[in-house]
């Protein structure tokens, strides 16, 4: 009779095995823009940039495009004018243990980089919520419990630019536009992307 050894838990597997593939990176040369539409093409919230050798050199987030709408840059810049530390680690490590990087780091993604320090993978806040399967994202919880309080309000007629600005001032990367005493709409961090 043969014995089966144990399942591993989803969150003692390798975080290679949850990361994403292929790496969408820009290199030092491109620009902001370039970053821009990439990004907002395929629904990412960042993009890693890397040199000719595929070695990560930080990376370029919704957050850092946020400084070409505020008009610290302009988007014809090279990506490497808004680029942020890229936190990265072996393939091998358990995902718990990726997941806690994330939170000591204060980071949403990390990069996965082979023996010879090439980027190969990304995994993000996203891979590790579905891996996670979050109880508040399972609809196990009331709004109240997750929502946090509105932070930014602004007028319809305020510039993207004052919205930039406020977006990099606050604690949360977005606003609500309220006209007339009622919430019309919100722009995040996202939205930056395609603008």
């Amino acid at each position: 009779m043969r014995i089966e050894p144990p399942p591993v838990h989803p969150v003692d597997q390798p975080v290679e095995r949850i990361a994403s593939r292929p790496v969408l990176c820009v290199q030092a040369t491109d620009r902001l823009a370039d970053a821009a539409r990439l990004m907002a093409e395929r629904s990412v919230s960042f993009v890693p940039v890397t040199d000719p050798a595929g070695q990560p050199l930080g990376v370029v987030s919704e957050t850092g495009l946020l400084a070409v709408l505020r008009g610290q840059f302009d988007r014809s810049a090279p990506v490497t004018s808004a680029l942020s530390p890229l936190v990265v680690v072996a393939g091998d490590l358990p995902c718990d243990q990726a997941y806690q990087l994330c939170l000591e780091r204060g980071v949403s993604h990390l990069g996965i980089v082979d023996g010879q320090g090439c980027l190969t993978a990304v995994v993000s806040e996203t891979d590790f919520r579905r891996l996670l399967n979050l109880s508040a994202l399972a609809g196990r919880h009331r709004v109240p419990v997750v929502m946090r309080p509105v932070v930014n309000l602004m007028q319809p007629g305020q510039t993207l630019r004052e919205a930039a600005v406020a977006m990099a001032t606050g604690t949360d990367a977005s606003v609500v536009v309220m006209a007339e005493g009622r919430p019309t709409g919100v722009i995040t961090s996202r939205d930056t992307t395609r603008l």
